[in-house]
């Protein structure tokens, strides 16, 4: 059984190496006469914060719909679910007062 924090170890392996593969495909594709002063680990890491960016922005997408599908499907249907289970629970329990104050009384 794996944890969260070897996936999330490998997760950021396969987003490093990714990213490094990109950054090298990218300093191959240019052209050899220009001086390119920002170097691989410069364009590694802007790659980087790129797809840390994106992946917010996607997270942050999921988590709308996820409220906005709770809203409109879920809750109409848990809320008077609720209401139900605590009134039953509340009329059980006077039953079971009235019940026991019932019994004591006649001891």
């Amino acid at each position: 059984m794996l944890r969260n924090t070897d996936m999330s170890g490998k997760l950021r392996i396969l987003t490093l190496v990714l990213v490094l593969q990109a950054c090298l495909t990218t300093s191959a594709d240019a052209q050899e006469g220009e001086d390119d002063s920002t170097g691989i680990l410069d364009m590694a890491g802007e790659a980087y914060r790129t797809a840390v960016e994106k992946v917010q922005t996607a997270g942050k997408a999921v988590k709308g719909f996820a409220e906005s599908s709770y809203q409109d499907h879920v809750k109409p249907i848990i809320d008077p679910s609720i209401t139900w289970a605590t009134e039953t629970v509340a009329l059980v329990w006077e039953k079971v007062k009235t019940k026991l104050e019932d019994f004591w009384s006649s001891q």
